[in-house]
């Protein structure tokens, strides 16, 4: 904001001391970036430093160092591309010296208004305005000499023409009137003296290298070059300077130029209000000075620099469907095209148009044109081919044994997945990951996965078994108890004989009896013998156990493994196979249609991730991992 030291040789006032009148460099973002900004056409300040930039200027801004030197400037669209502004500057330095001398303190108050349009050139932008300064007071206070005081006007015009979407080139001319027309192009002192206005020329470019209109698009990166070429005529001095500005999200600014002092600054735009600072080197004392500004940016006033309000997509996005359905809603007054072709606005302003997906990268132009300017947004969205699988992560592995009857399933789908087991609806979760409890019957049982993604259905089928657990023994369910020995009866007592008759005849002798046959032993359970069963039937049981617990172990391992392989390789193995390897192999696994995942022991620590193309007969290196990672899951 302060008057900019030169070297003239002509004579008045400020000229013997080698100042300019009527130069306002002003403005934070401008003085970080090295006083750099004659293609810039968001800068409020654009009535100073190039008035052809108006037309794409809205806001209004205060700027200040301390109270004896701040800044005020208004750029207001009426329509139709036309933008009137207005800036109010007071500046004042104190105690310097220059080649004319030494200066107690120099002051000026200016009024500037300015005017600019945008017109159609070669289907390009054209920008013109001019600018109308007067001098309302500069004041001189100078040792041993009278005080001075003068007032003055002239004018200011300027050229902007945006050749690219991302590309400005600016030029403007200062102070052009010659002395004394119309009664400007001099600045009359109080004591009697006329000195002339000197007049100086600018021009630069500016390009955004990164943006969502730029060569290169970074998601929410913007970067601005600025560079920037002046030329005073009186003196024949010229001077480059070069700055830039590296933006994150349109929030979030930092800026450094060279001028060829360095300069730099930051800023911070929240909603319709942005506040920046800037630290660069006084022109007339060798000291830094520092200006912080505040500007608004109502919504109605500000020239589109997105093509559209709003959008449900963005670059980068990714889906399976053959096509999407792009809706938003633009700025009143704005036409749009997608892709070339018109789009129908509602009243409210929006728009729906559903466009075709070819495989791999889409490109989507979106083009908006406003008052006779043109923008546009280029969106690349990728359509993936359908996946195999209709997950992408599961907790079972075809042909699991399973020893309880309820089973819960837990996985991992794509984005816009409709997941349904054995025809059942699956709900998924933000994360995209889901959970289903299943009952399963002895013996096999089939599971089918299907997946209703991007308009297309998928299915895999998974056989499960339930082997049931072995029934407990009898004898083991109940408390061991001592054995008995059997209790033998005794014998019951004969009968009593009847009476012998008195006298009996003799009988005939009767043959000898045959001999009598032995009785069968009664059985007696041995209590060693019962024992010994039911120890056996206990072992029987705990070597199930131990064996369940062994598979269910195993089958951990083999999860947590398989994990670890889709998350090096993105390959996933079904189950562990046996077939002839090269020596220093570890285990090998199954994929699909004869290709296997197979470990490979490197040395130092190292086990090599190997993919291996039976039918082919080609192996390819997919990841290495420390063994240490990897050794308690084989």
């Amino acid at each position: 904001m302060a008057l900019t030291l030169l070297t003239a040789s002509a004579f008045g006032e400020l000229a013997e001391l080698g100042l300019t009148a009527l130069r306002a460099d002003v403005g934070p973002r401008r003085l970080g970036m090295g006083m750099t900004g004659s293609g810039i056409i968001d800068d409020i300040f654009a009535l100073y430093n190039n008035p052809g930039a108006l037309p794409w200027a809205k806001g209004v801004a205060v700027t200040l160092q301390d109270l004896s030197n701040t800044s005020a400037a208004q750029s207001y669209p009426t329509g139709s591309g036309t933008t009137l502004a207005l800036g109010v500057t007071a500046g004042k330095t104190e105690s310097f010296s220059t080649s004319g001398g030494a200066v107690n303190s120099s002051s000026y108050d200016s009024l500037s208004l300015a005017a600019g349009t945008r017109l159609e050139v070669g289907g390009k932008n054209l920008g013109v305005g001019f600018t109308l300064n007067s001098l309302v007071g500069q004041t001189l206070l100078r040792p041993g000499q009278i005080d001075a005081t003068g007032n003055g006007w002239d004018l200011d015009v300027g050229l902007l023409y945006r050749y690219l979407p991302w590309l400005n080139l600016g030029a403007s001319a200062h102070n052009i009137l010659p002395a004394n027309t119309l009664g400007g192009g001099v600045i009359r002192w109080t004591n009697g003296n006329r000195e002339g206005i000197p007049v100086f020329y600018r021009a630069g470019a500016s390009a955004r290298l990164i943006g969502e209109v730029s060569p290169w698009q970074i998601e929410g990166q913007d970067f601005l070059l600025n560079g920037d070429y002046e030329y005073v005529g009186l003196t024949r001095q010229s001077n480059f300077r070069l700055g830039w500005e590296w933006a994150i999200d349109q929030k979030y600014f930092l800026r450094l130029g060279f001028s060829p002092d360095l300069a730099w600054g930051a800023g911070m735009k929240f909603g319709d209000w942005q506040t920046d600072f800037s630290i660069s080197k006084n022109p007339l004392k060798d000291e830094k000075q520092i200006f912080f500004s505040l500007s608004f940016y109502p919504t109605e006033w500000m020239i589109l620099s997105q093509p559209v309000k709003r959008l449900n997509i963005a670059a980068g996005d990714r889906t399976y469907y053959p096509s999407i359905e792009a809706q938003g809603e633009v700025w009143p007054g704005v036409k749009l095209k997608i892709n070339s072709q018109p789009v129908a606005l509602g009243e409210d302003n929006r728009f729906s148009r559903n466009l075709p997906l070819a495989r791999g990268e889409n490109l989507l132009l979106f083009e908006t044109w406003y008052e006779g300017e043109r923008a546009e947004k280029k969106i690349t969205i990728t359509r993936d081919p359908l996946p195999r699988s209709p997950v992408k992560r599961l907790s079972i592995v075809n042909g699991q044994i399973f020893y309880i009857d309820a089973l819960t399933i837990t996985g991992l789908v794509e984005p816009g997945s409709r997941l349904t087991i054995n025809g059942r609806e699956i709900p998924i979760a933000e994360d995209q990951s889901f959970a289903a409890s299943l009952s399963l019957l002895p013996g096999k049982n089939l599971i089918r996965f299907g997946n209703h993604l991007g308009g297309q259905d998928i299915y895999q089928d998974y056989e499960v078994y339930f082997g049931p657990v072995a029934k407990v023994p009898a004898a083991a369910k109940r408390a061991v108890k001592k054995i008995k020995a059997p209790v033998t009866k005794k014998p019951a007592p004969p009968k009593m004989l009847k009476a012998l008759p008195k006298k009996p005849k003799p009988a005939p002798p009767a043959p000898p009896p045959p001999p009598p046959k032995p009785a069968k032993p009664i059985p007696i359970p041995s209590p060693v013998k019962a024992q010994t069963q039911l120890a056996m039937e206990l072992e029987k049981f705990k070597k199930e156990i131990k064996e369940r617990a062994l598979q269910e172990a195993d089958q951990k391992k083999f999860l947590a493994l398989q994990a670890l392989l889709k998350e090096k390789t993105g390959f996933t193995i079904t189950g562990r196979v046996k077939i002839k390897l090269p020596k220093g192999y570890l285990a090998v696994y199954l994929l699909v249609d004869e290709q296997y995942v197979a470990l490979r022991h490197l040395g130092g620590g190292r086990v090599s991730i190997d993919s291996y193309n039976a039918i082919e007969g080609l192996w390819a290196t997919q990841a290495v991992v420390p063994y240490s990672e990897i050794k308690n899951l084989l």
